[in-house]
């Protein structure tokens, strides 16, 4: 059987009635989304100086992806989760401390010994990482290199090997817990599946340290499974516009500029990341803030850490619609003056006359860019022409019988004049200046010279 996620919320929310109203899904939704707000201030009301964290944890159930969890021994690396799983009704946590003996049955299931004696290869995975909805790995990074090779499947693609052949898992999220950062590079493609990864950091308050000792962080607010598959199936309706494309593109550019590597995979996951975050705030299209959540995402190694908080809190603004076209419009006219600046009139004419005309009819199109276009236009077949002119008469000075030079020179002004006019029609449409009168007298004074 394949989990797919979205159709799950999208049938849970639908299954109440088939005529139920846009109305009623709405008010289911936010009943859903209410319980899961419930959790996650409460949480946030008994887990001191975790609020990012437990934001973090939602994200990663919302996004459905994986997430890292890395800091000393005691600083509640687990506590998130498990009070998660412990109010998540309906769903099964699987959970495992592991170490570099432990092998890929303990995660995934080991072979069947009754049905390898009747000659079936099967692989018992009831109750491990394939069939539960959550799971949590203390200590993951310390995984042996076959162990980890057996877990991408799961953690990736959410499927795992049941003897026979793959079987579709409805794992939604996987945590991973740990005192240290993966640092042998067997664990590179482990640590990529985990686009999530949050530092914790010990308690630094005096009051919440107080409220730590004696306090109770004991958490009761349930939430059901159908809950979280609802806010999922949100996700692909949460808007991603073009300025929050646009800011995307700044950050990466600068995480590159740090030479920082961000997979491919990764940077197609933070868009998911960006919109899950983002429903769980309550919105329904990325904005500035959202982009915060990235902070838990687009580093590789904790020293870079501080470097992308502080590019990602120098991001721009959003830009309007209007700034945005502006924007457009501004590279537009560079590009072409830099084509036109790189090629002959003859070359430039030929391949962006469609783009000429169409910009210098652009109604939003600044005077001072329209002026600068008409100028670099005329000023180039200005150049274009005089040089053609010059070509002439070095041409006709070369012949010595006279009859020969007047008869090439009439050819020549003749098949200039042409030249002449053909531009002039269509420099007049767009109102650039051909210098035509000016042109003309001096083709007619070109004769008159050698005449004489």
């Amino acid at each position: 059987m394949i989990y797919d996620l979205q159709k799950l919320a999208e049938d849970e929310l639908n299954s109440s009635s088939e005529t139920s109203s846009v109305v009623e899904l709405d008010e289911t939704y936010q009943t859903r989304f209410n319980r899961v707000l419930e959790l996650r201030n409460a949480m946030n009301c008994a887990f001191y100086e975790r609020e990012e964290l437990t934001t973090c944890q939602f994200v990663s159930l919302i996004a459905a992806e994986n997430m890292a969890v890395v800091g000393l021994a005691g600083t509640g690396k687990s506590m998130g989760i498990r009070t998660i799983a412990s109010n998540l009704q309906n769903s099964e946590m699987f959970e495992f401390i592991c170490d570099k003996f432990t092998k890929p049955a303990d995660l995934l299931g080991a072979v069947s010994i009754p049905d390898m004696k009747a000659g079936i290869d099967r692989i018992r995975i009831d109750g491990k990482m394939g069939t539960c909805h959550l799971s949590f790995l203390d200590e993951g990074f310390k995984l042996n290199g076959a162990t980890l090779n057996g877990l991408l499947g799961v953690l990736n693609d959410k499927r795992v090997w049941n003897g026979t052949g793959y079987t579709a898992s409805p794992m939604i999220s996987c945590i991973v817990a740990s005192n240290e950062y993966p640092t042998s590079k067997e664990l590179g493609a482990l640590w990529d599946r985990f686009p999530l990864r949050f530092h914790v950091d010990p308690i630094t308050s005096d009051d919440n340290f107080r409220r730590l000792i004696f306090d109770s962080q004991q958490v009761n607010s349930p939430i059901q499974l159908e809950d979280i598959y609802a806010l999922q199936a949100e996700v692909d309706n949460c808007n991603f516009s073009p300025s929050a494309f646009d800011v995307l593109l700044e950050l990466r550019a600068e995480i590159k500029a740090l030479r920082i590597y961000i997979s491919d995979r990764r940077w197609k996951k933070s868009i998911k990341i960006l919109k899950a975050y983002s429903i769980l705030e309550g919105k329904d299209c990325v904005d500035r803030e959202s982009f915060n959540i990235l902070k838990h995402m687009l580093w590789d190694k904790p020293q870079q850490r501080q470097k992308v908080w502080e590019i990602i809190d120098n991001l721009p603004e959003f830009k309007s619609e209007e700034d945005r076209e502006k924007d457009l419009l501004n590279q537009k006219v560079k590009a072409l003056l830099d084509i036109c600046q790189a090629n002959s009139y003859s070359e430039f004419i030929s391949s962006e006359e469609d783009n000429i005309s169409n910009l210098l009819a652009e109604e939003k199109l600044e005077d001072e860019d329209r002026q600068l276009i008409q100028d670099s236009i005329s000023n180039k077949f200005q150049n274009f022409f005089q040089e053609k002119i010059q070509q002439t008469i070095l041409g006709a000075s070369k012949l010595k019988n006279p009859q020969k030079r007047i008869m090439f020179l009439c050819s020549e002004v003749q098949n200039l004049t042409t030249d002449l006019q053909t531009e002039e029609a269509r420099l007049t449409v767009w109102n650039c200046d051909s210098q035509y009168q000016n042109f003309l007298s001096s083709l007619s004074g070109l004769l008159q010279k050698f005449k004489g």
